[in-house]
Formats: C-alpha cells, structure tokens, sequence
C-alpha cells in the first residue's frame, strides 16, 4: 500500500498542501481526546501561523515563558503538549488542533476533521517529507 499522501492542512483561514508520509510507528495520541496526531515540520507549517501562534511553535523547547505565550495567544483552548519516546529518547511536542486536512491521492480526498498537528524543528525523514502521518487516519 502506497505510504505517500498529498495533505493539505487548513487553520484559521489559511491552508498549506504538504507531502506526508504515513509512518506505522506513529502511535502518538491526544491524552484528553484520545485522538491520533499527526507530526509537522515547523517550517512547513509556519505560514498558518500568526504573530502570536508563532511565538510559541518558533520555540525548539520548552523555555521558560512557553505557557505564558500560550495563554496570551487567544488559542489555549486548542493546544495540547503530546508526550513521546523514540528510539532516541523521549520528550514532549507543542501541538494544536487545527480546522481539518484534506488527505489527497490520485483516485480519492478524504476529509479529517479537527485534527490534532503537533510541531517538530527535525526534519521529518530527513527532509524528504512534511508530515508523518499516523495510519490510523487513512481510510482508503
């Protein structure tokens, strides 16, 4: 089965089409909604941003004042801190939930909705791709 999908991620009126990978050793999940999240190459993503939503996804860590600049942001709401492990080590992302993506092929679009799109400063398999994408999002 193919792994590679056109995805277009869509948030506060903006939208970005990227190339996403679906990686079977994606088990992230939202702890409050239990909602499979996909991972984003900041760079890719920064043009959804505004001012203060880049503030905050700018950071490469935690420092000190990260949860301030969430709070002032105006999307609190919306954010999420998703913990991970990798054979690397472990660590949390900075994540947020975005309108919808619009998973893309050749032969089909499917639409998700409320999707959970955490951040990363890495390049995602070595920059070839701009998402990962958790297979439980593909239904076709």
């Amino acid at each position: 089965k193919n792994k590679e999908y056109g995805i277009t991620l869509f948030f506060e009126g903006k939208k970005v089409l990227l190339e996403g990978f679906v990686d079977s050793g994606n088990m992230l999940r939202d702890a409050f909604s239990d909602t499979p999240v996909i991972i984003c190459n900041y760079q890719k993503v920064k043009p959804l941003f505004n001012e203060k939503l880049d503030k905050v996804f700018s950071k490469e860590k935690f420092e000190i004042g990260f949860y301030g600049d969430i709070i002032t942001s105006g999307y609190s709401d919306r954010f999420r801190v998703i913990p991970f492990e990798t054979i690397d080590g472990e660590g949390v992302l900075a994540a947020i939930i975005i309108d919808k993506a619009i998973l893309h092929t050749a032969q089909n679009n499917q639409k998700i909705e409320k999707i959970i799109m955490a951040v990363t400063h890495k390049k995602i398999a070595g920059g070839e791709f701009d998402v990962l994408l958790s297979p439980e999002l593909i239904s076709f």
